[in-house]
């Protein structure tokens, strides 16, 4: 009979779920102390957010954006000067920012949304 155990200790160096909560949790408590990098949204011209766009080589070109679309390259660009570049991480941020975040943060991201896809 083979006897399986699961390694509970706590120094288990290879745990990647436990390793990408941990750098949510980072980045999102210096995101979330320096709020008002990502809200309200300062860049209020819709060509200087489509050079932003167009500069980031991994985005394949789109028809639409979203006013969530924009807030996650906000927030990407934000964790890139954190030294954070996974983007599952980048992601989660931007989700839990986005969830707790009024409906006026929202409305200035949605707006420039609707200018840009015009």
């Amino acid at each position: 009979m083979i006897n399986i155990q699961r390694n509970t200790s706590n120094n288990n160096p290879v745990n990647p779920g436990r390793m990408i909560i941990v750098a949510r949790n980072n980045l999102l408590q210096q995101i979330d102390s320096n709020r008002n990098r990502v809200f309200p949204l300062h860049i209020q011209n819709p060509t200087r957010f489509v050079t932003i766009l167009n500069n980031n080589t991994n985005r394949r070109a789109r028809r639409y954006y979203t006013g969530f679309d924009l807030f996650c390259v906000v927030v990407g660009e934000e964790a890139r000067n954190l030294n954070e570049t996974n983007q599952i991480v980048i992601r989660l941020v931007a989700n839990a920012l986005w969830r707790s975040s009024d409906v006026n943060d929202k409305s200035r991201y949605c707006i420039l949304a609707r200018m840009i896809n015009n």
